[in-house]
């Protein structure tokens, strides 16, 4: 009689967004306020395979991780450490602050 194997298999909930009435796109959840918008609404915050946080202006770079949608938001997750949860990994104080500076400006040229 052969050996029973047990399976395991966890289910996410992936939720997504109709545009123009038959476009559909996956929706991805901002870490600061918890709205759901598409990739291209969102920044992307990228944990490095050497544990550097960084912005993702083209949401492409390899590694974990995360979206937000304004500065407010991003400042707010780094204050509530939802970012390091998300990114599974501790945030130091510089690296926080060279991420502010960083999503300072590229907030200000979204909207300028």
């Amino acid at each position: 009689m052969p050996d029973r194997v047990a399976v395991s298999v966890a289910f996410t909930q992936i939720r997504y967004i109709v545009i123009n009435g038959s476009e559909i796109k996956r929706a991805r959840t901002c870490v600061g306020c918890s709205n759901q918008s598409q990739k291209t609404d969102l920044i992307r915050i990228v944990r490095m395979s050497n544990s550097v946080v960084e912005l993702d202006l083209t949401g492409r770079q390899p590694g974990r991780g995360a979206y937000v949608c304004s500065f407010s938001c991003l400042s707010h997750s780094l204050k509530n450490k939802r970012l390091e949860r998300a990114l599974k990994t501790a945030i130091s104080e510089e690296n926080a602050e060279r991420l502010l500076d960083q999503a300072r400006e590229a907030f200000s040229e979204e909207v300028g």
